[in-house]
């Protein structure tokens, strides 16, 4: 069994209950959308910065290739978040010093979660297509190479795992990872509209 494989066993609960994202955008609206994007942004970023700094990881993996931050401000900034609204954005503060093998475990929750993006894309465009059109490159991150990018990187995980100690490393990092996750969109559910709130404050 591949380290995927157990990984996907021993997470459906954490997973699930962390995996709020339908919640998040039932109400299938650009405002909805972009409070989306935006908590994402601030689990993300500060996460990519986190793995940058984690000593010895770029001998295992190419975070470039694995890189979302990037994606989620071109998406927020074509649903009109300025450079400015960006800064003021909150970033999760929750995210601590990793090695290379829980490092491992927090990139495995942020890569199955873009793993299952095509759901969610099919139903947000369905509700407006003009707005995906221009905002969805980190929904559609993996569109053409998704299962591949989830293999090559379920085999570092097999390359890394290659003992009981090391494999359970990995673990405890996707398990700190979605209870991370999980404080975090829980703290930000009554602070999501925060850039609709800045406007309305500028404007009055």
């Amino acid at each position: 069994m591949s380290t995927l494989d157990r990984l996907e066993r021993l997470t459906q609960g954490p997973e699930a209950a962390a995996n709020d994202v339908d919640r998040m955008l039932a109400s299938n609206t650009v405002d909805a959308y972009r409070d989306y994007l935006a908590v994402t942004f601030g689990f993300v970023a500060p996460l990519e910065l986190r793995l940058q700094r984690t000593a010895g990881i770029s001998a295992v993996i190419d975070l470039s290739k694995l890189a979302k931050r990037h994606l989620l401000e071109r998406d927020l900034g074509a649903l009109d978040v300025t450079a400015v609204d960006l800064s003021r954005l909150d970033r999760c503060p929750l995210i601590p010093d990793l090695d290379v093998l829980e490092a491992l475990g927090w990139m495995y929750v942020v890569e199955r979660t873009t793993h299952h993006h095509g759901r969610h894309f099919r139903k947000l465009a369905a509700a407006m297509p003009g707005e995906l059109a221009f905002a969805s490159s980190y929904l559609k991150c993996y569109a053409s190479i998704g299962w591949d990018a989830w293999l090559r990187f379920g085999a570092v995980l097999d390359r890394m795992a290659v003992d009981t100690t090391s494999e359970g490393r990995i673990i405890n990092g996707v398990m700190e990872a979605y209870e991370c996750q999980r404080c975090w969109r829980a703290a930000q559910a009554t602070s999501t509209v925060f850039i609709r709130r800045q406007r309305r404050s500028s404007v009055g």
